[in-house]
């Protein structure tokens, strides 16, 4: 075989490999892809610009075009969730109860920046992942156990939630959000800092009354 030969065959490999694979890597092709730049989706129902869904094992911090996922993947006249779908889809009632509070007039949640809920008897963070816009979390003496919800929230800058119930390995979960700049997490069994190694934005940490056995990760 000439060496002409040989890069040429390599060649047709690599284009058949990317007609198979996609630009991106996802596996789904170009032609079928709705976002054949980004591994996080592929799928667009409505053709509006927002996934259906997450390619398996990716989710929202995985897109490397900042998208989110449609809450209506068969309307293309909307995308971020109303106000009383996203306050619907909150499993907790202390949390659904403050934000109605804090927002009464609200019907859209791209307008929705700030949760500030101390002391309001929250046990579950699940359906947070939708209120998109969310700056800042304030929930101080909860009951609070998993952050994991707060990860979707690529706009999230300062969690400050100091007496609740969060271990060891849910802190970890934090880990991603390389964009935070403010964390409180005062007064719970956290030993482990690791989940700040990659955190070059963070400029306040509070785990005072915490048990923490290494503070090389600040």
């Amino acid at each position: 075989m000439t060496l002409i030969r040989f890069f040429s065959l390599t060649f047709l490999l690599l284009l058949a490999s990317l007609a198979f694979a996609g630009t991106d890597g996802d596996g789904v092709p170009d032609e079928i892809d709705a976002f054949p730049n980004d591994p996080s989706a592929s799928v667009d129902s409505d053709n509006d610009g927002y996934p259906d869904a997450w390619n398996p094992g990716q989710s929202r911090p995985d897109s490397n075009s900042d998208l989110f996922q449609d809450f209506y993947p068969n309307d293309s006249s909307r995308y971020h969730a109303s106000m009383a779908d996203a306050l619907a889809g909150l499993a907790d009632a202390g949390l659904r109860g403050c934000l109605e509070t804090l927002y009464p007039t609200v019907e859209d949640i791209s307008g929705v920046t700030s949760l500030n809920c101390p002391g309001e008897d929250v046990y579950s963070l699940s359906g947070i992942e939708n209120f998109v816009n969310l700056q800042e979390a304030i929930l101080y003496d909860n009951f609070i156990e998993s952050v994991v919800p707060f990860v979707q929230l690529t706009k999230l800058r300062k969690i400050r939630m100091a007496f609740n119930l969060v271990s060891d390995s849910e802190a970890q979960a934090l880990a991603p959000m390389v964009g935070l700049r403010d964390i409180t997490l005062r007064g719970q069994p956290i030993t482990n800092l690791g989940f700040l190694s990659g955190m070059k934005n963070l400029q306040i940490f509070d785990c005072q009354e915490c048990d923490i056995q290494d503070l090389s990760p600040l």
